[in-house]
């Protein structure tokens, strides 16, 4: 899958991450719908705190901060099974459904990964129907 074709499917940032060094482009959809990228970074792992986890919930934070160590994504970028979670932010006392997917490069590459960061469909809430028995 290519990074534009990411973006178009919805996921609101992709990072292209050198697991080895821990160089990284951030790709994201502008304000006006246009395809940008943030200057290069060189720390992922570092600066993936203040870009990830500091609304992630407090229930949630210790899986997505495993699943996004350097130790973690060096094993994703070298076995075939992409990684997918969902985890929750919270902010001003909502909280929303997020998900998180590794998307290989290369079958070659191991030194690269693709992780991208949705925020998930929200679904109406249930009606609650009530059943009255009659006589």
């Amino acid at each position: 899958m290519s990074i534009s074709k990411a973006l178009t499917s919805d996921f609101e940032s992709i990072f292209y991450v050198d697991v080895v060094t821990a160089y990284y482009l951030e790709f994201f959809i502008g304000r006006d719908g246009d395809l940008e990228i943030r200057p290069a970074g060189t720390d992922f792992f570092g600066d993936i705190n203040e870009k990830l986890l500091a609304d992630v919930s407090d229930a949630d934070a210790q899986k997505v901060r495993e699943a996004i160590s350097k130790a973690n994504l060096i094993q994703v970028a070298e076995r075939e099974e992409p990684l997918a979670l969902t985890f929750n932010k919270e902010t001003d006392e909502t909280t929303t459904s997020y998900s998180l997917q590794t998307i290989k490069t290369r079958e070659s590459d191991h030194h690269h990964v693709v992780i991208g960061v949705r925020q998930e469909q929200q679904r109406a809430p249930r009606k609650c129907e009530r059943t009255l028995d009659r006589p």
